[in-house]
């Protein structure tokens, strides 16, 4: 049972990279050396939509791999505010995905830093489709009408109660 359990994890991490291998979109960047691939499954970055990343770094002249120990990254809106910042670690294949919720369009800055035996890093701006968005608004509205609602049911219900309680006490006298 284990050795299945293991195929199975396995053949899910070959095919999940496999299936990001073949991004819509996305830049190379020569950066002292090395290749910097930023890879992502659309074609247009937009706002209110997810989208997965898979950024790997190479040798600019073979385009061999270069084994890296991990991969800081940080996210920031056009004011230089910072929406994310983490450190993620290799995939079996070397790469690193994840993925990103643009709340806002416009432009964004993702910065990258590969660590290891060397430390190669890269900031590229991104260019968002799409304004605000306005779902995330109507949700949180709806949201909250819904629990302000729910609060009133339950008060009235108990409200009408004590008011119940309060005239069967009186009968019994």
């Amino acid at each position: 049972m284990k050795k299945f359990k293991s195929l199975v994890i396995a053949l899910l991490l070959l095919t999940s990279s496999l299936a990001l291998a073949h991004l819509a979109g996305g830049v190379d960047a020569t950066v002292e050396g090395h290749i910097v691939d930023i890879g992502y499954d659309t074609e247009q970055l937009t706002a209110g939509k997810s989208t997965v990343f898979l950024v790997s770094l190479k040798e600019a002249v073979t385009e061999a791999a270069v084994n890296t120990d991990n991969l800081w990254i940080k996210l920031q809106d056009e004011d230089k505010k910072t929406i994310f910042s983490g450190k993620l670690f290799p995939e079996p294949t070397g790469t690193y995905s994840f993925t990103i919720f643009f709340p806002e369009g416009g432009k964004h800055i993702l910065t990258i830093r590969f660590d290891g035996a060397e430390t190669v890093e890269h900031s590229e701006v991104l260019n968002i489709e799409g304004g605000t968005n306005h779902q995330l608004d109507r949700n949180w509205f709806w949201g909250l009408f819904f629990f302000i609602l729910l609060l009133l049911v339950i008060l009235i219900i108990r409200r009408n109660k004590k008011i119940k309680n309060k005239k069967t006490k009186k009968m019994e006298w």
